[in-house]
């Protein structure tokens, strides 16, 4: 099962792709431009295989991206990185919807 979604940013174009395995599943989130890929782009490894509920966190981050940059994202999980968990939790509330952030089993 795969998700995939072109969507037009604040920033530019970026790409969603969502796949399910039977050991994981995880959504990439991918610059237009791929030589800004380890600047700009995001990998979320849930904790769920259920492809309903992998559908609804994949359009959830397809809306985010529509309001919020790509890059603003990834400045708020690499931000996050360096606070408390509750100050990255805060950071990421900021871009994400909670819905998203309760599945997210770890973050690249």
């Amino acid at each position: 099962m795969t998700y995939f979604d072109t969507v037009a940013t604040p920033e530019g174009e970026a790409r969603v792709l969502t796949k399910k395995r039977w050991w994981n599943s995880q959504t990439s989130l991918l610059p237009a431009d791929f030589q800004k890929l380890g600047r700009e782009g995001v990998l979320f490894h849930w904790d769920t295989n259920d492809p309903a509920l992998l559908k609804t966190l994949h359009d959830s981050l397809v809306e985010a991206l529509r309001t919020h940059s790509l890059a603003d994202i990834r400045h708020a999980i690499d931000t996050g990185r360096g606070v408390s968990p509750r100050g990255a939790y805060a950071l990421l509330v900021s871009v994400l919807p909670d819905s998203v952030l309760q599945h997210i089993r770890k973050l690249l």
